[in-house]
């Protein structure tokens, strides 16, 4: 098993998002992706919340991150990491925005 993490986008791919409805709203869990990144954690994975949210650029970024905690422990069960960034540990990610680019080729897949 990798020590590496695993990053779940928050807003359309854990929950429902139906364009920004305001500073520390968060939709309903999406269940098959809840059910997944439950899986993970069962399984011995680390996953994070991986979210613009809490991008340094936003200045409600502690605001988001109290709700994103208190969305996680209300619909996960226990308060995950959360960040808006990538490092070299990352060595998956579920988001509803990304294409999946083979590497070191530039092939655009699925």
């Amino acid at each position: 098993m990798s020590n590496g993490w695993t990053g779940f986008d928050l807003d359309g791919t854990l929950a429902e998002y139906h364009g920004w409805a305001g500073t520390g709203i968060i939709g309903k869990p999406i269940s098959s992706m809840v059910s997944l990144l439950l899986s993970h954690i069962i399984n011995g994975k680390k996953v994070r919340i991986f979210t613009a949210r809490v991008s340094s650029m936003n200045p409600y970024r502690e605001r988001e991150r109290i709700a994103i905690e208190g969305w996680c422990l209300e619909n996960l069960g226990r308060i995950l990491p959360v960040t808006a960034e990538k490092d070299y540990e990352m060595i998956d990610l579920y988001d509803d925005r990304c294409h999946h680019v083979e590497m070191n080729t530039g092939r655009i897949l699925g």
